[in-house]
């Protein structure tokens, strides 16, 4: 075991940047002690201060003034190589100095770098995110730029030259510090979340985003914490084509709350309603 590894509890821990920290030298993590068939999945977790720090202090891309915040649950990991993934995101991370928010463009051009592989999503055969393609479609509308959201190019092109980059008009940021295949992972998904929410919460009262949009519904816990106190008096909803609840917006202070379902699992038509509703309620908003 290397020397920088305790057993996971769920007491808080200082921050741990450190000058100089070398990169990691163990697994991110270990499961131990894991019975697959148990209905309530009990996991006993050996985690490394690196992975910690990160789980605590991470939380996306772009930069907290961007008036246009995407909330995720978690983000993805490559599941063909996704121990070697994880560790290099840490030492990505820990080279681009640890920060809260990080450039979209710089860390995948580091991390790929590390990879020893092309970037994905900003390289010359860069392809749109899954996750992220109905997001900037959604934003493209509320840009009134509706041809552009039906073009892969022009989405492909903001993509690779602003989502999420330091100095652009978007913050993209996850509940979880962690990346993962998907919630049903095994990793800790849910470590910090009371810290991040709170954090969260302070952030967009200080910054007052014309929007947060926040997606997916699978657990709604997370989205009653950064709407409590929220108006509900907006009513908006938007109703699916089955007739479900797409997404559901209120007024955080000065900022439009939206939960939506995930991107992946909803069709691009929600989307553009998505960012014509948000278009309509934030000319409407007290800060317009």
């Amino acid at each position: 075991m290397c020397a920088h590894c305790k057993h996971w509890n769920d007491r808080p821990i200082p921050l741990l940047h450190r000058e100089g920290h070398a990169a990691p030298t163990c697994q991110p993590w270990r499961t131990i002690g894991l019975n697959p068939d148990s209905s309530k999945g009990a996991q006993f977790m050996e985690m490394n201060d690196d992975l910690r720090d990160m789980a605590l202090n991470r939380y996306g891309y772009g930069c907290w003034e961007a008036p246009y915040w995407f909330l995720g649950v978690e983000e993805g990991v490559d599941s063909k190589r996704e121990s070697v993934d994880r560790r290099e995101r840490i030492a990505t991370w820990r080279e681009l100095g640890s920060l809260e928010l990080d450039d979209c463009r710089e860390f995948h051009d580091c991390l790929y770098d590390r990879l020893n592989t092309e970037n994905p999503l900003h390289g010359k055969g860069a392809k749109l995110q899954r996750t992220w393609k109905n997001l900037i479609r959604a934003l493209m509308v509320f840009d009134g730029k509706l041809q552009d959201s039906e073009d892969y190019d022009c989405r492909l092109k903001y993509q690779k030259e602003k989502w999420g980059y330091r100095t652009s008009e978007t913050c993209v940021i996850e509940f979880s510090g962690l990346a993962t295949r998907n919630t049903k992972d095994r990793g800790p998904h849910t470590l910090y979340r009371a810290e991040r929410i709170k954090f969260l919460r302070e952030k967009i009262c200080l910054h007052n985003p014309q929007f947060v949009a926040v997606y997916g519904t699978s657990d709604r816990k997370p989205w009653g914490k950064i709407s409590e106190g929220a108006s509900r008096e907006i009513g908006a909803r938007i109703i699916d084509m089955n007739g479900r609840t797409f997404a559901e917006f209120r007024l955080l202070g000065r900022t439009i709350l939206v939960l939506a379902h995930h991107p992946l699992y909803t069709a691009p038509e929600n989307w553009k309603k998505l960012g014509t509703t948000l278009r309509r309620l934030v000319d409407e908003s007290p800060q317009a």
